[in-house]
């Protein structure tokens, strides 16, 4: 399982985020005509560990930067669907997934569907990045 996967699982099995959006958590698009609130979460940099070993035994760790991006109809829906990210990415570890840390969170109002929007950056350590 890659860590897109592995993210998608986690998202997907959070109760306090699927009571929100149910099944609309999707990577790196939504899907067209949506219904409302919905994810959307991607891979946006990665720093790979490098070792001297030119084939390294053990759990290297790499870390992928993800950002999750969190839509409403309105500015509070979009922060309680943002807050159940953040409880389900603290909660994240397991199947390659070392930790997850929030590295920013910002709002904004999408100027052209006027959906409100929640970013979320987290930091996920992980040995997936390579699979």
């Amino acid at each position: 399982m890659g860590l897109n996967q592995a993210v998608f699982s986690h998202l997907s099995g959070y109760a306090g985020l699927t009571s929100l959006v149910q099944s609309r958590i999707y990577p790196e698009r939504m899907k067209q005509g949506c219904d409302k609130p919905f994810v959307i979460y991607q891979r946006v940099g990665l720093d790979l560990t490098e070792t001297y070993d030119p084939e390294p035994t053990g759990n290297v760790q790499d870390s992928d930067l993800i950002q999750f991006d969190a839509y409403g109809r309105t500015s509070d829906e979009a922060f309680a669907v943002g807050a159940q990210i953040l409880l389900a990415l603290r909660a994240m570890n397991g199947s390659g997934v070392n930790r997850a840390f929030i590295t920013h969170r910002s709002s904004s109002v999408e100027s052209d569907t006027g959906l409100f929007r929640v970013s979320i950056d987290a930091e996920i350590w992980n040995s997936l990045s390579r699979t």
